[in-house]
């Protein structure tokens, strides 16, 4: 996921989503092309969860 330049942030953690990550798009349509042509074909990447934030309420690094 490091190598994509739309991948802004990555991070591993427990439970159900092993991999999180933030990622730059225009929209919903490049956000679908991306995951079924960069991330799905991603050697060991079983299912994609993605989760869409809507609103930022707080962000106090960088």
């Amino acid at each position: 996921m490091t190598e994509f330049s739309e991948v802004k942030f990555v991070a591993t953690s427990t439970g159900d989503h092993m991999i999180m990550t933030e990622i730059w798009l225009k929209d919903g349509r490049e956000l679908g092309k991306f995951i079924a042509e960069k991330i799905g074909r991603l050697e060991g990447v079983q299912r994609v969860c993605p989760a869409v934030i809507m609103e930022k309420l707080k962000d106090s690094c960088g």
